[in-house]
């Protein structure tokens, strides 16, 4: 009986810590998307936190571009073609949550039947066994995913799940707020040069205006074609 009791004591101790370390995670990449419109350095730290949160191995942000999903941000990979990852709707795992817009898992990479094998060369490559991928969503389509790799036999749980899912909500927020920091800093550009423009015509104009005076000044005075 003491015995059962100190290890469900255990339990919640373990359980308390790793709920407070996921907070303090979520937090610091909330803070970061806050403080910097850098956002290679913020998918960076998102990469890293899901790598290290969900004990995995490997773990990548691929973002849209056009019909594909690219690899923007790798970490943990060992192929250099894992960093350059290119998929469409369906192909892999990362595809099939693309296609989807829910997170989904295999337990065996390998041996999975419920996604394509477009990529199992390099699962074996990189010696892969499982994996867990969440979409990013934006406000009007699935911007991108975010995914990790694990190099032993493992079951991802619904923990894990929801974990990737908050960071990558995270992600996906910081990829909204640069663009959008971006079209405002291009419209400030924008306004930059306009208002440059008016400025320079409002002197061209002021300069005609007073040497029209001038001439006309010199005409009612009687001044001569020298003059």
């Amino acid at each position: 009986h003491y015995a059962a009791m100190a290890l469900q004591t255990c339990e919640c101790k373990r359980m308390a810590l790793q709920a407070s370390d996921e907070m303090l995670a979520l937090q610091q990449v909330s803070e970061l998307i806050l403080k910097t419109h850098d956002l290679d350095e913020i998918l960076l730290h998102i990469t890293h936190e899901a790598k290290r949160l969900l004990a995995a191995d490997i773990c990548g942000i691929l973002l849209r571009n056009g019909d594909e999903i690219v690899m923007r941000r790798c970490v943990g990979n060992q192929s250099p073609k894992t960093a350059s990852l290119r998929m469409s709707p369906g192909q892999g795992l990362a595809g099939l949550v693309l296609a989807q817009g829910t997170a989904s898992s295999v337990d065996d990479y390998i041996s999975s039947s419920t996604i394509s094998r477009d990529f199992f060369y390099l699962a074996e490559a990189e010696a892969v066994r499982s994996a867990l991928a969440a979409p990013l969503l934006g406000q009007e389509k699935t911007i991108g995913v975010l995914e990790v790799w694990r190099r032993h036999s493992s079951t991802f749980t619904d923990l894990d799940k929801y974990r990737l899912e908050a960071l990558a909500n995270l992600a996906s927020i910081a990829i909204e707020n640069a663009e959008l920091y971006a079209e405002q800093h291009q419209m400030v550009e924008h306004l930059a040069v306009v208002n440059k423009t008016l400025s320079h015509s409002y002197d061209t104009v002021n300069g005609i205006s007073t040497l029209t005076q001038s001439l006309i000044q010199v005409l009612l005075e009687g001044g001569g074609l020298s003059d």
